[in-house]
């Protein structure tokens, strides 16, 4: 005897298993493309805002001094060459043939330094600088203002370095060496590091290990 009622229920049944598989499917394939969507959307809004804090967070007030030309006529001026620049000295170097200074200093509550190429007309061109880590230096800053630390000549400064066997102008934070804090000589106390690239005129960050320092705040030469 034949079950009719039963092979009727088994292909409703299936009937209407394929039709649910059916509508599955396409409720899937139509959240894929919202998922989709909804995935750019958290990754844009990321970029945007990862972008946007890093970049005014690395731009420094001495970094932004970079590319600034002084027109001779205000050179010596009361307000200084550098606009919110305090120097604290420099010296001198030279790269093919040029005029380029090391410039100590600060700018609010950055310390750091600048390179300024000097032109045969006197114009001056801040051509790179570096913001440094204050617990660093010789002297500490509190809003804007300068005060020398305590044995501020054992602590790192600015000064013009060279590297044995390169003909390259160095710049490097160092410190006297210990028990020389009284000597004209070089030191090989080097925390940081830069090489001047000539074709660029920028400043390249390059290890310490083989420069040595001119410390020259001392008036005589004690060692070598």
């Amino acid at each position: 005897m034949k079950l009719v009622g039963i092979d009727v229920w088994k292909e409703t049944n299936s009937e209407n298993q394929e039709l649910s598989t059916k509508r599955n499917k396409t409720h899937i394939q139509n959240r894929l493309p919202m998922q989709k969507w909804a995935f750019y959307i958290v990754i844009a809004t990321l970029l945007f805002i990862g972008g946007g804090s890093a970049t005014g967070a690395e731009i420094s007030g001495i970094e932004q001094l970079i590319g600034l030309r002084i027109p001779p006529k205000i050179l010596g001026s009361k307000q200084g060459d550098l606009p919110g620049w305090n120097t604290l000295g420099g010296s001198i170097l030279s790269s093919n043939g040029n005029t380029i200074l090391i410039e100590r200093g600060y700018i609010k509550d950055e310390g750091g330094f600048v390179l300024i190429q000097v032109d045969r007309d006197m114009t001056r061109t801040v051509i790179d600088g570096r913001r440094l880590p204050i617990n660093l230096l010789r002297y500490q800053l509190q809003n804007g203002k300068l005060a020398w630390r305590k044995n501020a000549i054992n602590r790192y400064g600015i000064e013009r370095c060279e590297k044995k066997g390169d003909v390259g102008v160095y710049v490097g934070l160092m410190k006297p060496e210990h028990g020389k804090e009284g000597c004209l000589h070089y030191s090989r106390q080097v925390k940081m590091a830069w090489r001047l690239n000539e074709k660029t005129t920028k400043l390249d960050d390059v290890s310490p290990v083989g420069v040595y320092c001119f410390y020259p705040d001392a008036e005589d030469e004690c060692s070598k």
